[in-house]
C-alpha cells in the first residue's frame, strides 16, 4: 500500500503518489542508486570534470 492509502496489488509503484510496493523493487533500486553513487564519486574526483562543474557553478551563479 502506498503512503497515500491506495492499493493496487499488480503495480510496483502506486499510481496515486509514486511509492515503491515491493521490497524487491524497494532492494533492487537500492542497489541502482548505489551503482550510480559510486561511479559519480569516481567521476568526481577527476580534476577536469572538477573544474568544468566549478565554471558552470560560476556561470550559473550557483554557490
Amino acid at each position: 500500500m502506498g503512503f497515500c492509502g491506495l492499493s493496487e496489488a499488480t503495480g510496483r509503484f502506486c499510481t496515486r503518489c509514486g511509492a515503491i510496493l515491493d521490497i524487491q523493487t524497494a532492494a533492487a533500486l537500492q542497489d541502482e542508486m548505489e551503482s550510480l553513487d559510486g561511479k559519480l564519486s569516481t567521476i568526481l574526483q577527476d580534476e577536469d570534470v572538477q573544474r568544468l562543474l566549478v565554471k558552470k557553478m560560476i556561470e550559473l551563479g550557483i554557490e
